[in-house]
């Protein structure tokens, strides 16, 4: 009975694979099955960059549109405002010639009054010297004037009001006198020695006659072109005002030729072609500078009435504009980046 079933057992072992062929047959079997199905799908590792690289892209995508923004936006403010300024700056020039040829004119009516005053070229004849200071004190204390000569035939000064005690100087060789001994009228700027610094002065000489015949001496009545003066007009006009001398003044500007009129009829509104509107800087502020000429007693260009329009508070204005739309900039980036980090792990999820 015992030799069936070891017959059967031996069988058994026999039929059955070796421990070490069976091991292989499996891992063969299992590369067959992995080549067959394809490998399992291995873990993306580019899904976190992607949701930090997405919200950056954005943020700076959104901080460039509105640094764009920005840049255009204060192209396009500081160009109006600069318009602006340069027409309230045309305005105000025109506003300080109209000033200076009102002054001309005051100063022409104050030397026609001496002129036919004809105990003031009595005296002059005369050569009262006495008289003619009694007789000349209402006009030069009721005049806006700082400048009074009286000059005899020859050129010399018998009267100066402004010193009194002061005369016998020569003045035939400026050309205001000369021009008035001549018979002419003149108007115009003119260098004051008298004054401190060398000013300038602006004078109106007028020949003084005692009857028919040549002129018996002139008289000049003038303003010194000072700060004052300068104040004077800056008021008047709502700006700053400079009084500068023919040194001072752009080559372009001393070179532009003046209207063939007479000197008393001259007005620096005629030359506003000639006007000259830059850029500067005044003090370390950014300024619009604008000149226009005033004739001298020689008929050249003596000087110039610069007007003066800041731009500091124009560009402060576009400064203060340009900081509140960056700071909504800024708030509209983060915004936005917020917006990304979500729609970036919702896309990425």
């Amino acid at each position: 009975m015992n030799d069936p079933l070891r017959a059967g057992t031996v069988q058994a072992a026999a039929s059955a694979p070796a421990p070490g062929a069976g091991l292989e047959q499996q891992q063969t079997t299992s590369r067959l099955r992995l080549r067959t199905k394809g490998a399992p799908p291995q873990r993306i590792r580019g899904r976190s960059s992607l949701r930090r690289r997405l919200p950056l892209t954005v943020a700076l995508l959104v901080v460039s549109a509105v640094a764009l923004s920005l840049l255009g936006s204060f192209l396009l403010l500081r160009k109006e405002f600069s318009d602006q300024a340069h027409q309230q700056l045309v305005h105000q020039i025109a506003g300080a010639a109209s000033y200076y040829s009102t002054k001309q004119s005051d100063l022409r009516g104050a030397a026609r009054l001496i002129q036919d005053d004809r105990a003031v070229s009595t005296a002059l004849r005369q050569g009262d010297r006495l008289a003619l200071i009694l007789q000349l004190q209402p006009y030069y204390a009721d005049l806006n004037v700082d400048r009074l000569d009286i000059v005899d035939a020859h050129g010399r000064v018998v009267v100066r009001m402004q010193d009194p005690l002061s005369g016998g100087d020569s003045l035939a060789t400026r050309p205001s006198i000369h021009a008035a001994l001549q018979g002419d009228e003149n108007c115009g700027v003119e260098q004051d020695p008298a004054a401190p610094a060398g000013g300038s002065v602006l004078r109106v000489t007028l020949p003084l006659y005692a009857g028919s015949g040549r002129p018996v001496g002139a008289v000049s009545v003038g303003r010194q072109l000072n700060s004052l003066f300068a104040t004077e007009i800056g008021n008047a006009v709502q700006a700053t005002v400079h009084l500068r001398a023919v040194a001072a003044l752009p080559s372009r500007l001393v070179r532009t030729p003046l209207p063939a009129s007479a000197a008393c009829v001259f007005s620096p509104l005629s030359t506003a072609g000639a006007r000259l509107i830059t850029n500067q800087e005044e003090d370390g502020r950014a300024v619009l500078s604008g000149v226009i000429p005033i004739l001298g007693t020689d008929g050249r260009i003596g000087g110039g009435i610069e007007v003066i329009q800041p731009l500091s508070e124009v560009y402060d204005v576009i400064t203060t504009v340009t900081t509140v739309l960056l700071l909504v900039g800024l708030v509209v980036a983060a915004i936005s980046a917020g917006v990304g980090i979500g729609l970036s792990r919702g896309l990425t999820r």
